[in-house]
């Protein structure tokens, strides 16, 4: 297991290919401290990390979900801009949820989440096209 403990986009990598990433929270914040945030940073990273996968390697990501806006302090990702990230990637499964009340959340349509407030959270499992 490889933890990283330092700002990611400034990490050299691992020093052998992994089976998994969980980019947990990670993506969205991004560039999000610049004074002028890099759109591409996260699209960089997901770059990066087919990289860092084996083969048959699994992205687990989660990203703030709902109508799209850029941050700061981190972007929330609407369907066509998750989708854009995602564009290498062979996605197994997309699910969005929405806190319920202070323990609970609930799946719910991505249609119905873009329409409510606040914005949910997108989980994406996915692996690097060939």
């Amino acid at each position: 297991m490889v933890t990283v403990d330092q700002p990611l986009e400034q990490w050299d990598g691992p020093r052998q290919r992994l089976d998994a990433i969980f980019a947990i929270s990670e993506i969205a914040t991004l560039g999000s401290n610049e004074d002028e945030p890099g759109r591409d940073l996260d699209r960089r990273m997901l770059d990066l990390f087919r990289k860092w996968l084996s083969p048959s390697g699994v992205l687990v990501l989660t990203v703030p979900y709902g109508p799209w806006a850029p941050g700061p302090p981190s972007r929330t990702y609407d369907d066509p801009h998750l989708d854009e990230l995602l564009t290498d990637w062979e996605v197994e499964e997309r699910r969005v949820v929405e806190r319920v009340d202070d323990r609970n959340w609930m799946v719910v349509d991505s249609a119905e989440a873009r329409r409510s407030s606040p914005a949910g959270v997108a989980l994406v499992r996915a692996i690097a096209r060939a």
